[in-house]
């Protein structure tokens, strides 16, 4: 799948996608940008790889998946593999912005294809407040 950035650049989000989603403690990844200056990403972590990342960190709670996805060191570490990825990549490839979700995007079946890939406009739908966030001075 292509987006079209506000300036034009077009990006291959399915290739990245496809990147990202081989790190194990990433399950989901949706990568946003249409119309927009930079990508971001909208991610559902893989419980049991978080879980076991979080008990090695000796951070608190790490059965607790839903205090794990709003701690500041498991964001630090999604956001350096994410950063890691950008490194092989330009400037309009990179995704700059990242939310962890305590739910999995497809939680919703309307909200897959048959072929397993998200339906954007349902997801930019359900998650609009987090997307527009990315985008203004309140994220």
């Amino acid at each position: 799948e292509r987006v079209t950035l506000s300036d034009g650049s077009k990006v291959d989000t399915l290739a990245l996608r496809d990147i990202l989603v081989r790190e194990p403690i990433i399950e989901e990844i949706l990568i946003y940008g249409e119309g927009r200056p930079y990508l971001t990403a909208l991610i559902y972590l893989d419980a049991q790889a978080l879980k076991s990342w979080a008990a090695e960190q000796k951070i608190g709670k790490a059965d607790n998946f839903e205090a794990l996805c709003q701690n500041a060191k498991v964001y630090q570490y999604v956001k350096s593999r994410i950063d890691a990825c950008n490194a092989n990549r330009t400037g309009n490839e990179e995704i700059r912005k990242i939310a962890l979700l305590p739910v999995p995007l497809a939680e919703e079946p309307r909200v897959l294809t048959y072929a397993g890939l998200f339906r954007q406009y349902e997801v930019e739908q359900k998650y609009a407040g987090i997307l527009e966030s990315f985008y203004n001075d309140n994220f």
